[in-house]
């Protein structure tokens, strides 16, 4: 038991570093998020008309794509009812 321990040391320690590396890859970076609380987000405008009144609606089925992209969610100008 000992020496099978000792003989698989290397490929033990080679899946460890691989985990160690896997998680610095995923962990969010503090100095990747904003760092300013105050700034307004900039206001969402149809492309259409310029219009800032939309209506959020999801896609829903189509007969050209079915199901895909069904759990979206698109805007609808309430001035235009252009979907963008």
């Amino acid at each position: 038991m000992v020496s099978f321990i000792i003989e698989s040391m290397p490929q033990i320690i080679f899946i460890i570093v691989c985990i160690l590396i896997m998680y610095k890859a995923y962990t969010v970076k503090p100095e990747e998020q904003p760092t300013t609380q105050n700034e307004e987000p900039e206001e969402i405008r149809c492309p259409h008309c310029g219009s800032t009144k939309y209506t959020l609606m999801k896609r829903g089925f189509t007969f050209t794509t079915g199901f895909i992209g069904a759990g979206k969610v698109e805007r609808r100008c309430d001035n235009c009812l252009k979907k963008f």
